[in-house]
């Protein structure tokens, strides 16, 4: 079998897309044997970093001529260039783990579902963007020969907006794989007094300013307890978040990190003393389940997929309810039992997911497209 996988939209910074791309494509070449071959078509900013991690013999990367950083120029090269090398190769299938597809060429897809963001009004994409998104969101449902996605709720929620059979979705959550070179545990902790995580891209929809605005409320009783937003800047927020702590009179107890290692986010989950995300808007929320693989108590959004990942071994919250998020931190911070049972619920309710599991599943619905493609000839003739 010959796979190619559209890498393209994948950038070498921190982020969860890139994570999911690299954990994912790891396990799926692990789990294959010798008569799969990979063709991985990546970007001229990205081919470096899928070089270092690929150096199997049935792997060819290969570099188009885009920077994934620019969306003009990697949309031209994804919907002109692309379709031509998957000829030129002559691929049996094409993985697609960034929720859209080529338009031209006729190679059967399967399509990874990560987010639905561009339809949500409340995100303020450029009108060139959304239009677009919207446009090949919406064609490559029709397009593509079947789909993966990483929740239940981005299954439903995708099936339910283009029509798309569920028998069609294989559901193939996220999952945790500790890094056995990365131990945060025999680390000293970066600060002398406790503190409270939130880890993600600084994106509005993360809800990060309301998140300032509960721990004001915690940072009035709890002088020696701090907040540590971890996530690389969008567009100025970091500036915009220090000047409301400065504001809201507790800077010396919010510290925004920016971007940082996979060393020293394991550092960070290792002394945390509880993980907190009230985002509006995830497809899955993988810094959660991260979160629950390093034992934290976590206290999460009840929107999208989070109460899906977390289930009953995190606090659920309305995120836009700045007293219950203050006063749930805080019976945490105070209750050592309660916090060590939430630690211990959520260590088990991470034992529950991983990157192999996501693989497996994935390379079932690669089978099984093939299998049927094969089937569907065989009638023909």
């Amino acid at each position: 079998m010959r796979i190619a996988v559209d890498l393209l939209p994948v950038t070498s910074k921190p982020s969860g897309n890139r994570r999911f791309a690299l954990q994912l494509l790891t396990h799926i070449v692990e789990l294959s044997d010798a008569q799969n071959h990979f063709f991985f078509f990546c970007s001229r900013q990205n081919v470096s970093l899928f070089r270092e991690r690929f150096t199997q013999a049935n792997v060819t990367i290969m570099a188009l001529p885009t920077l994934s950083v620019s969306p003009i120029s990697r949309v031209l090269t994804e919907q002109l260039l692309l379709p031509l090398w998957l000829r030129k190769y002559k691929v049996d299938l094409l993985f697609a783990p960034q929720n859209v597809m080529p338009v031209l060429g006729n190679v059967p897809t399967v399509v990874a579902i990560l987010s639905m963001h561009i339809n949500y009004e409340q995100l303020n994409f450029p009108w060139w963007q959304r239009l677009y998104g919207r446009w090949i969101l919406r064609w490559t449902s029709k397009k593509a020969e079947a789909f993966t996605a990483i929740s239940q709720f981005a299954a439903d929620s995708y099936a339910e907006r283009y029509g798309i059979s569920p028998k069609k979705i294989f559901v193939a959550p996220l999952g945790f794989d500790a890094h056995p070179d990365l131990k945060g545990d025999n680390t000293e902790s970066l600060l002398d007094g406790e503190y409270i995580l939130f880890v993600s891209a600084l994106h509005p929809h993360k809800n990060v300013r309301f998140l300032l605005r509960a721990f004001s409320h915690i940072a009035r009783k709890k002088s020696h307890v701090h907040l540590m937003i971890v996530g690389p800047d969008v567009n100025g927020e970091s500036a915009r978040l220090n000047a409301m702590a400065d504001q809201l009179g507790i800077a010396e107890q919010v510290h925004i990190m920016g971007a940082v290692s996979d060393e020293m986010l394991v550092r960070l989950y290792s002394h945390a003393r509880l993980f907190v995300f009230p985002s509006l808007i995830e497809g899955f929320g993988l810094p959660a389940l991260e979160a629950m693989a390093h034992s934290l108590p976590v206290v999460v959004s009840n929107r999208t997929s989070l109460p899906e990942v977390v289930g009953d071994a995190g606090i659920v919250l309305d995120p836009t309810d700045e007293r219950a998020w203050s006063e749930t931190i805080i019976r945490l911070l105070e209750d050592d039992a309660l916090s060590s049972e939430f630690a211990q619920r959520s260590k088990m309710r991470a034992g529950e997911f991983s990157w192999r599991r996501t693989a497996e599943i994935t390379l079932e619905c690669f089978h099984s497209v093939l299998a049927s493609l094969s089937d569907a000839k065989e009638k023909k003739l």
